[in-house]
């Protein structure tokens, strides 16, 4: 199973991360991705891989693991770089975080 895995740091309280994130959540429901929250932390499914969100203080992270029918057709690297532009573009007016 391959595994992608996004993190995306920023500098916003976990309450308004989680609001960010909903626009995130949104756009991957498009895609037929439910996520299913417990807390701070969301299990993800879709047809094909499973995963994880975590919003924590300071970070986001996402987790996803492919099937093998998913990585027949979904490329993990161009997976990669989908999530992290979709996270980038939820957090896009935020001051930059410190390294």
């Amino acid at each position: 199973m391959a595994t992608v895995t996004v993190r995306h740091d920023h500098n916003l309280t976990e309450a308004q991360a989680r609001e960010r994130v909903d626009s995130f959540e949104h756009k991957m429901a498009e895609y037929g991705v439910k996520l299913s929250w417990h807390g701070n932390t969301a299990d993800v499914r879709g047809k094909g891989f499973k995963g994880r969100m975590e919003i924590g203080h300071g970070y986001v992270v996402i987790v996803v693991k492919l099937g093998l029918l998913a990585r027949a057709v979904v490329e993990p690297p161009r997976l990669e770089s989908a999530m992290r532009r979709r996270l980038d573009a939820a957090f896009a007016d935020e001051p930059p975080a410190d390294l």
